[in-house]
């Protein structure tokens, strides 16, 4: 705990001098002290020093905390959340982690507020970087990083490195339409649906590739579900209601762990389509401890990279679903660009597709909340409000799911 004290004494000229000394330990127990002429200079100062202390930082530095300081205290803080307790748990994912870091690299570090002093930062600076972030970004990509942000500047905030939030009032505006969707935000449309489903029926002899599609594009599961699938979590033979089970996922180091919040945690039905698509591949699947349905050759989770490069790229390609791009060659400045062949959509534009195909079978935005595992209505309604419509419910959604991919007859 750092310590004020009042210092006072008489000059050769009889004047009187008054001066604030603040003491404290640093990390490794040194005793250090500071000089100020006011009090609420020492009092400041004495603030900025235990946060830092707080935070474990060794020996604080002598310079104020900037926004870049204060989001590398900020990631080292969260990074603790990633690693296990004494109980052997583990609050936080990696990957969250990893997302905030390049937030904080990639798009905080480099703009102009970053070197602004925490205690100095006002709602002017804040206003100036919300808009040159969406001026930069997407807007999706915005939102998120200007959420890091606000996260940093609670973190200084509860440090005791500046005295208030000034992001408050403060938002990345979007349009009154639905923005400009990235990759991941594609809708693929029936027809691209139709072409992957029926290019997935013949694609290999096991039924990997339809049982893969199914899971994504009429279950919904996230690519990091349906890695952590369980044979258990599959309905049992002959069930008249068959669902499969989201219990847990494994995350892109291949780590098995729960789903991503409680709502998540969930139970999807599944038409006749996917019943018969999992049979099949189920009888082939590698055996492994984990129990997995699409595993590796050794049963282990299956590498994010082999997915894509192994399966979805051939299957896009027998789909006639990939695109043809100019790209560098490597990363020096005056790179030739060569021709590279993408998929035309990412593994995560299923699980649109799949909610999109509820919906027009009649799902309501509760069951789709239900089914999907968002965490609130509110994510249901920003993501797909502009697909429902006031439809009846319907018997056997599910089935009339499968059915829109049904080619129409002339």
């Amino acid at each position: 705990m750092a310590t004020i004290r009042k210092r006072t004494w008489t000059n050769t000229d009889l004047s009187r001098t008054v001066t604030w000394q603040l003491n404290y330990r640093d990390g490794n127990g040194k005793r250090k002290r500071k000089q100020f002429d006011t009090k609420a200079e020492a009092n400041s100062e004495r603030i900025r020093i235990e946060g830092e202390l707080a935070a474990g930082v060794t020996e604080p530095a002598d310079a104020p905390i900037t926004v870049e300081i204060g989001a590398k205290a900020y990631l080292r803080d969260f990074k603790k959340l990633t690693e296990p307790d004494e109980q052997g748990r583990i609050r936080r994912e990696r990957s969250t982690l990893k997302q905030y870091d390049t937030h904080v690299r990639l798009h905080i570090v480099p703009y102009d507020v970053s070197k602004i002093q925490v205690q100095k930062l006002t709602g002017p600076d804040c206003m100036v970087y919300a808009r040159a972030l969406e001026e930069k970004l997407s807007i999706e990509m915005a939102k998120k990083v200007w959420a890091t942000f606000g996260q940093i500047l609670d973190f200084c905030s509860a440090s005791g490195w500046m005295t208030s939030n000034p992001t408050a009032g403060i938002s990345i505006r979007t349009d009154d339409h639905r923005p400009d969707i990235d990759d991941d935000d594609y809708f693929p449309t029936i027809e691209e649906c139709h072409a992957l489903w029926l290019a997935a029926g013949t694609y290999d002899t096991t039924g990997r590739a339809a049982a893969f599609v199914a899971c994504l594009m009429f279950v919904g599961l996230r690519i990091s579900e349906l890695r952590g699938l369980r044979l258990k979590d599959l309905p049992t033979a002959g069930s008249n209601t068959p669902k499969i089970r989201v219990r847990q996922r494994a995350d892109q180091w291949g780590k098995i762990g729960a789903v991503k919040s409680k709502k998540g945690k969930r139970d999807v039905p599944i038409g006749p389509d996917t019943v018969k698509a999992v049979k099949v591949w189920r009888l082939a699947c590698p055996k492994g401890d984990a129990q997995l349905l699409f595993p590796n050759g050794a049963g282990n989770p299956e590498n994010y990279s082999n997915l894509a490069q192994r399966l979805w790229l051939p299957l896009m390609r027998a789909a006639g679903l990939t695109v043809i791009t100019l790209e560098p060659k490597d990363d020096s400045e005056d790179a030739e660009l060569v021709p590279v062949e993408r998929p035309k959509f990412s593994f995560h534009c299923l699980r649109h597709a799949a909610v999109s195909f509820w919906i027009l079978a009649g799902a309501k935005p509760k069951q789709v909340m239900t089914w999907a595992g968002h965490a609130s209505i509110q994510i249901t309604y920003d993501t797909y409000g502009h697909l429902f419509d006031d439809a009846d419910d319907g018997v056997d959604i599910m089935q009339r799911a499968a059915r829109a991919l049904e080619p129409k007859k002339a």
